[in-house]
């Protein structure tokens, strides 16, 4: 019965090439969405630079730091993602409408209270800064920048 068989041959395997346009468009498809991922990721990261270096000086600080040097942070941040003739004159009571403007409401009454007791006691003495007004600085940054449906104009 074995010697039947012997004089059989099997096919080649077939092979993958040329592949069948289906693949191609799968090919095209998947590199079209890491493309546009790729993009999105890249964007992202250029629109949030300007938020992430105001971080790590604030994370920097101490909390011997004064007062004026934390608010100057937090306009330099303004300043990247905003005109300049629209942030660079304002302070005090503006300043903190300029932010609270920009956050969410939830976050918004968490802050609000802290951001114009900082900013009415921005002149009145020295003072220096705690961990509190770092970290809600901090959380200021990531909640409010980069501006929503706004483009960067200065980084």
């Amino acid at each position: 019965m074995n010697q039947a068989f012997l004089d059989l041959q099997m096919p080649e395997p077939t092979s993958w090439w040329p592949l069948a346009w289906g693949w191609w468009v799968c090919i095209i498809l998947s590199l079209v969405v890491i493309g546009l991922l790729v993009t999105h990721i890249i964007k992202y990261f250029k629109r949030t630079r300007a938020r992430r270096a105001a971080i790590a000086e604030l994370k920097s600080m101490s909390v011997q730091t004064s007062q004026l040097e934390l608010l100057a942070v937090l306009k330099k941040a303004a300043l990247s993602y905003t005109e300049r003739q629209k942030i660079a004159s304002t302070s005090g009571a503006q300043m903190a409408q300029f932010w609270l403007a920009n956050i969410n409401q939830k976050q918004s009454q968490y802050l609000a209270d802290w951001l114009s007791e900082l900013y009415k006691s921005a002149y009145a003495k020295s003072r220096t800064i705690n961990e509190d007004d770092i970290n809600k600085s901090i959380s200021l940054l990531k909640a409010a920048l980069p501006l929503k449906y706004k483009e960067v104009t200065h980084v």
